[in-house]
C-alpha cells in the first residue's frame, strides 16, 4: 500500500507536468501574437517534444518544473521592462510641466511580456489545482497507478 507521502508526491508531479503543458502553450501563443520570432530558436524550445523538464529532488517530495529555451528570449523582455522604468530626464520633464514637446517622437518598444505575464499570471491556476484537486477519486487512481508500478 503506497504511503501518503508516496501519493501526494505523484499527485504534484502529474499536476506540474499538466502544467508545464499549460505553460507551453500560453508561451507559444504569446510569442507568436506578438511576433517575436526572428530566427524560431525561441519558439522550436517550446514545440519540442519535451519542452519542460518536471523531476523530483530525491525522494524528497521537493518538484522542479524548469523550461530551458534560449536566453535571448527573455532577455528582450528584461530590456523592455528595463526601458520602461527609466528616470524622468530633463527633457521628459520640460515637456511635462511646460508642455513643450520634443522634435523627436518617441519610439515605442515592442511589447515582449511574453514570460513574466504568463508564469506568474498562471501560478493562482496551479496553487488552485494543487490545494483542491487531490480528491478521493483521484488519490484512488493514484494509488491503483503506483501499485501497478508495484
Amino acid at each position: 500500500m503506497p504511503t501518503n507521502d508516496q501519493i501526494e508526491s505523484a499527485f504534484i508531479g502529474n499536476e506540474l507536468r499538466i502544467h508545464a503543458e499549460y505553460l507551453s502553450e500560453l508561451f507559444i501563443q504569446a510569442i507568436q501574437k506578438k511576433q517575436l520570432i526572428k530566427s524560431e530558436g525561441l519558439l522550436s524550445a517550446f514545440t519540442s517534444s519535451n519542452p519542460s523538464n518536471v523531476r523530483e529532488i530525491g525522494s524528497s517530495g521537493v518538484w522542479i518544473l524548469e523550461f530551458k529555451f534560449p536566453d535571448h528570449g527573455r532577455l528582450v523582455e528584461i530590456q523592455q521592462k528595463k526601458k520602461k522604468r527609466s528616470f524622468l530626464t530633463e527633457k521628459d520633464a520640460r515637456e511635462l510641466v511646460w508642455g513643450i514637446s520634443s522634435d523627436k517622437k518617441k519610439k515605442k518598444g515592442k511589447n515582449a511580456d511574453w514570460y513574466t505575464r504568463n508564469v506568474y499570471g498562471a501560478q493562482n491556476k496551479l496553487i488552485g489545482r494543487l490545494m483542491y484537486g487531490l480528491t478521493d477519486i483521484e488519490r484512488e487512481r493514484i494509488i491503483s497507478a503506483l501499485k501497478k508500478e508495484i
